[in-house]
């Protein structure tokens, strides 16, 4: 069974880093394949570094996708849909 997490984003890389502390701080049952794909909607702080730190540290079930077609959250959902279907 498969289950992604998309988390749309734009500049709040201190309240992002907490969110993924939390995702990973969970129990993932066995059998469950777990993605997180953090949507970076054009950000101009540190956002890419700390999916980037956080992606090796959770042995690349993080990832990173850049959203640059349009400014907002659909656009940004729609991305991380999109990058997680040909899982």
């Amino acid at each position: 069974m498969r289950l992604a997490i998309v988390i749309p984003t734009f500049n709040r890389s201190k309240s992002l880093a907490r969110t993924l502390d939390s995702i990973l701080a969970t129990s993932i049952p066995q059998g469950l394949d777990v993605t997180v794909v953090a949507v970076d909607n054009r950000s101009t702080d540190d956002t890419r570094q700390v999916v980037e730190r956080y992606s090796e540290a959770s042995k690349g079930m993080i990832r990173y996708v850049a959203e640059n077609s349009g400014q907002g959250r659909s656009f940004a959902l729609n991305a991380g849909i999109l990058s997680t279907e040909s899982e």
